[in-house]
């Protein structure tokens, strides 16, 4: 299932690098911090947040699982369409004591050239529980919005439908602050490499 979320990843970034050329001024450019046309044509994302459930599981083995806090990682790219709205892609790494990998559809509203308005369905699409009394099934489906400050630090909530065994489901709801551009990508890979060693301390399956 990692290798399918890797895959729609990419296929996703390439459908934008194709395109990013054929949009926005001549002296426009791709930009690691997000602008809007004519200044970036197309720029990355690289976010990494921390923020807390609002909701609880119903579920007795879930609810002693779960933490009250999680921690996620963005990584993606976006295309400046017109100067007031912009799409791309993002791969996501979230941790909660459970660990889940998704992948977002980003659809941007500049307010202005420094404020802006994020919208990100997306599929939750591999993860474990890490807990041998309750399993979760993928894919399922997310959902995310976020107001941002020139792409340095944003406000985020959302949520995810959260598919237990016995065909069980229930919705979990989040909200949190997240740092973007250098301060993301630096905290980000910390995270993501962290993140990496505690899953493969984990024997079984994914």
């Amino acid at each position: 299932m990692k290798r399918i979320a890797f895959g729609l990843l990419w296929v996703a970034l390439t459908m934008v690098g194709g395109t990013a050329d054929g949009f926005g001024a001549a002296d426009g450019g791709r930009c690691w911090r997000g602008r809007p046309l004519p200044e970036c044509r197309s720029f990355w994302i690289t976010e990494f947040g921390i923020g807390w459930r609002l909701t609880d599981s119903s579920d007795p083995a879930r609810a002693r699982e779960l933490f009250d806090h999680y921690a996620v990682y963005d990584f993606g790219w976006m295309v400046n369409r017109t100067s007031k709205t912009a799409w791309g892609a993002t791969f996501s790494l979230k941790g909660m004591g459970e660990t889940h990998v998704g992948v977002h559809i980003r659809l941007r509203r500049w307010i202005d050239r420094n404020w802006a308005l994020d919208v990100s369905p997306g599929i939750l699409l591999a993860g474990r529980s890490h807990d041998d009394d309750y399993d979760l099934e993928y894919p399922t489906l997310s959902g995310r919005l976020r107001i941002s400050y020139g792409d340095w630090f944003g406000l985020t909530g959302g949520a995810e439908l959260a598919r237990i065994r016995d065909g069980a489901t229930e919705v979990d709801g989040f909200a949190g602050v997240e740092l973007g551009a250098y301060g993301g990508t630096g905290v980000g890979l910390m995270f993501t490499v962290l993140s990496l060693l505690y899953v493969s301390s984990f024997g079984g399956g994914s």
